[in-house]
């Protein structure tokens, strides 16, 4: 049966502001656009729902970023530009840990030095707002509808990038997507970051470093013990900065069978996650070396999301250019981690088996796969790309999403520039302009 309705009277929206570009979402992908796009020298407006910048790496409490270098982690670096200067400014402030392909961010420190990136670009900044619709005007995107506690609002722009990870701002303009696996659209289960204190780091690597970091012995211990239930069956990573070095950042939390478009689904998910972080502190005290102290400080404000929706793109990045590291000379960013798709049913990480790339290489992300099909005056970038769901286990990861943020920023300020629609921009222009601001597009480098 059908839901019931309610008609709203019409009514006059407020305009917010007018702008050259608008960016929905500050997330480590719109960071990176919102800052491409303001070092062009346009007006730039940043939405945010959080009260903070840096999306899962400090609301999702995941500061864990990868993957800069070429594919196993090899001595060659495929990110630069505004992404790996948000990295060195954030690592020259002290308490993170660079390593081999992976950043481990400490959290509050990157809050402070995204928000001061953001004052010396000059971005227009508004947190605690939701971009709710599109402005579509003629087949083409011209603003955004807000929602906060100012009320309902409008903001307009000349082009507007979509780094919600979930392309609600697409979809809301008639965007065509997809969402999830093609069979029966489940998509990869959800997880609720949480961060411990009170370890003896050195004890609980030595575990690691004989189990391997899965550390699927001690968690079928605790399982076989009736301590831990099997919501998820290996570690997806613990995480350590000096900055807090009796404290872990936990990847463990598990759920299937989540819409992550569904608010109520995102509600269950969240209360029973974080239901699951409790159990797992209390069953590892039992069961791991060097968490006998451990105690909880915190789970994560928001639930981290693997998959949602997918825009239907000019192109399309599929597994088969993931697992050949094809190369285009259409390519704007460079992706090379391992397909990690996780089961949208059960509790195993590796649905398809762990599919590592070939040692010391990358594959090209196409420019077309940031462009969506049917609406103009919008770029998307972020895991919300045009990407087939095992495409996407590789390509979703932070560094890549980052840098298809950079070219999202720098391809709507040329659009600007040249009067022509994101569709219809010069790609060999786009990519001659990210190599010069730095951005690794057709070369990498020695990994310092």
């Amino acid at each position: 049966m059908a839901a019931p309705t309610l008609h709203e009277p019409a009514r006059e929206t407020p305009v917010y502001g007018t702008y050259d570009v608008i960016v929905a979402g500050g997330g480590p992908t719109g960071v990176c656009a919102a800052l491409a796009a303001a070092r062009s020298g346009k007006r730039t407006l940043l939405v945010e729902f959080a009260g903070c910048l840096g999306g899962m790496i400090t609301t999702g409490l995941h500061q864990h970023v990868c993957i800069y270098s070429s594919a196993q982690h090899t001595g060659a670096r495929i990110i630069g530009g505004v992404p790996w200067d948000i990295t060195e400014r954030i690592l020259a402030r002290g308490g993170s840990r660079r390593g081999a392909g992976m950043v481990d961010f400490e959290i509050e420190t990157t809050k402070l030095v995204l928000e001061e990136m953001m004052a010396e670009a000059g971005v227009a900044l508004l947190y605690h707002t939701l971009a709710v619709g599109a402005v579509v005007e003629g087949g083409a995107v011209r603003g955004i509808f807000m929602e906060s506690k100012s009320g309902r609002q409008a903001a307009l722009a000349g082009c507007v990038v979509d780094c919600t990870a979930d392309a609600d701002v697409a979809a809301r303009a008639g965007a065509p997507f997809r969402q999830g696996r093609d069979e029966d659209g489940l998509v990869q289960p959800v997880t609720l970051m949480f961060r411990v204190g009170g370890i003896d780091v050195d004890k609980v690597n030595a575990v690691k470093k004989r189990e391997g970091w899965k550390m699927a012995e001690t968690i079928g211990r605790a399982i076989a013990a009736g301590d831990l239930e099997p919501f998820h069956t290996m570690m997806s990573g613990l995480w350590w900065c000096p900055g807090r070095p009796d404290q872990l950042g936990v990847n463990y939390t598990n759920l299937t069978g989540i819409d992550p478009t569904r608010a109520e689904d995102i509600t269950r998910a969240t209360v029973e996650t974080r239901r699951q972080a409790f159990q797992t502190v209390e069953a590892f005290r039992k069961h791991l070396d060097g968490w006998q102290n451990a105690y909880l400080i915190d789970t994560a404000p928001y639930i981290g999301t693997r998959e949602s929706r997918r825009i239907e793109g000019e192109e399309t990045l599929t597994i088969d250019m993931v697992r050949q590291c094809r190369k285009s000379d259409r390519g704007i960013a460079k992706g090379a981690f391992y397909v990690d798709v996780h089961g949208p049913t059960g509790s195993a990480q590796a649905a398809y088996g762990e599919q590592q790339l070939p040692r010391g290489d990358h594959y090209d992300i196409p420019y077309g796969c940031l462009v969506p099909k049917r609406v103009d005056g919008l770029l998307v970038a972020g895991r919300c790309i045009s990407a087939d769901h095992e495409a996407l286990g590789s390509m979703r990861v932070m560094y890549q999403c980052m840098a298809t943020g950079e070219a999202a920023g720098v391809a709507a300020s040329m659009s600007l520039d040249t009067g022509r629609s994101p569709r219809d921009l010069d790609v060999v222009a786009l990519r001659a302009e990210l190599k010069r601001r730095g951005a690794l597009v057709d070369t990498v480098v020695a990994d310092s």
